[in-house]
């Protein structure tokens, strides 16, 4: 496994991204992502003039020994993370008691994610793969193998899930029953070096979007795995991206430090919001 830097924030882009050779990530799929700034050194707050609303901190989880990635509600008031540290933790929200570790992945992993009725865990790694885990016991069920680089986003349902990489897929599995394990349908950007950042679905599950490292956000008809439309105006890499049913709008999070707007049923640019 990789010895990652304490932080990406403390390190020059370039020099993070030499620190990853050989750890089976492409560089570009993580060389673009913006370095972290502190708002005291840059001498400023993110609410202007204002004074920051006071916060009450209630407890601090302990336990990762690298950066942690990523965050999901779990069951029985639980909570997991994901770490740098290739592990997984289980903590109690009401104590901050760490209730078990996962382990199995051999390099960084970088999202989770609870099944809807939260007996079922997710995992994704650098290192390629996704583990399937049966809650509350922590169980390791299976192992989702297919992708060729990291895997960066995950979107669970009852019986199946959708994984997002670097690869430039999206891929549904099977996780209940006879087929349970098997890749069901691919998802297939555009452009075959496009990283796939993040993705989200429709409330009633008929259309995925996903967000790419080039710029783009991209819908693809989940049922047909057509791709549907291609949304183009970032500068820099789709890192987040966000589907409200009540309008039928798109909002992309990117690198370029903007937010943009779009009617899906159109495709059509409504509104870029700065600031």
């Amino acid at each position: 496994m990789m010895t990652p830097p304490s932080s990406w924030g403390s390190l020059p882009r370039q020099q993070a991204a030499g620190s990853m050779a050989g750890s089976g990530y492409r560089q570009s799929s993580y060389e673009n992502l913006p370095v972290a700034q502190s708002y005291s050194d840059a001498g400023t707050t993110p609410y202007g003039a204002l004074s920051p609303p006071k916060q009450h901190l209630l407890r601090t989880f302990l336990g990762h020994g690298q950066p942690v990635r990523a965050v999901c509600p779990g069951p029985d008031d639980t909570l997991f993370t994901a770490s740098e540290d290739a592990t997984l933790k289980q903590w109690d929200v009401v104590t901050g008691e760490c209730l078990r570790t996962l382990d199995g992945h051999t390099d960084w992993v970088t999202c989770c994610e609870c099944a809807p009725n939260l007996d079922m865990l997710f995992s994704g790694s650098a290192d390629c793969t996704i583990r399937q885990w049966r809650m509350p016991q922590g169980q390791w069920i299976r192992t989702l193998a297919g992708h060729s680089d990291c895997i960066w986003s995950l979107a669970a349902h009852h019986t199946w899930m959708l994984s997002s990489s670097a690869d430039s897929t999206i891929r549904k599995w099977a996780v209940e029953g006879q087929s349970a394990g098997q890749c069901l349908q691919v998802f297939q950007a555009k452009q075959t070096d496009a990283c796939l950042w993040c993705l989200t679905l429709t409330t009633e599950q008929r259309a995925l979007f996903a967000g790419c490292e080039n710029g783009r956000a991209v819908q693809w008809d989940l049922s047909s795995g057509a791709l549907v439309q291609v949304f183009e105006g970032h500068a820099a890499g789709v890192l987040s991206v966000c589907y409200t049913p009540e309008m039928h709008h798109l909002f992309t999070g990117s690198c370029d430090q903007l937010v943009m707007q779009w009617d899906v049923a159109s495709g059509r640019h409504l509104r870029t919001l700065s600031g």
